[in-house]
């Protein structure tokens, strides 16, 4: 054998290995195609599975903020009507407080006025009562020289 009949079998050998390990890459190469094949319909079977699950998700999360933005509105109409009160009584404090002092002027105007009803009614009862003493001095002094006469 010369070297080039063993250049030959070394050059046949080595397509032959190649040859081999491209099958066994395309053995190995179809065999993942499979495995990812079965993986796809596995979660496209999921998918399909998941998916009433998710839109009632979906349906649970859009009912979610629905009820908050009613209880945010109801919130706000409350806080609303809380200021609206609160102003109320606010107003209806100082309106109150409005009137007691209007009821303190004119109860302190009332008794200024009985103070001077009451002073002109006791000075009008000691003029009666000196005007009395008086007219009892004067018949005291009259009535002895009424029995002379």
């Amino acid at each position: 054998m010369s070297w080039s009949d063993v250049a030959n079998m070394l050059q046949a050998v080595a397509l032959l290995v190649i040859g081999v390990a491209l099958v066994v890459l395309a053995v190995g190469l179809w065999r993942a195609v499979q495995v990812l094949a079965n993986a796809r319909s596995g979660f496209d079977r999921l998918a399909q599975q998941a998916r009433p699950i998710l839109e009632a998700l979906s349906a649970v999360g859009e009912d979610l903020r629905a009820v908050s933005r009613r209880f945010r509105t109801e919130a706000d109409r409350l806080g609303d009507a809380a200021r609206g009160a609160a102003d109320g009584v606010d107003h209806t404090v100082e309106a109150l407080r409005a009137r007691m002092t209007a009821l303190g002027r004119v109860l302190d105007t009332l008794l200024d006025e009985v103070e001077e009803a009451v002073t002109e009614v006791v000075a009008l009862l000691r003029g009666l009562r000196a005007v009395a003493g008086g007219a009892r001095r004067w018949r005291r002094r009259r009535s002895p020289d009424d029995e002379e006469a």
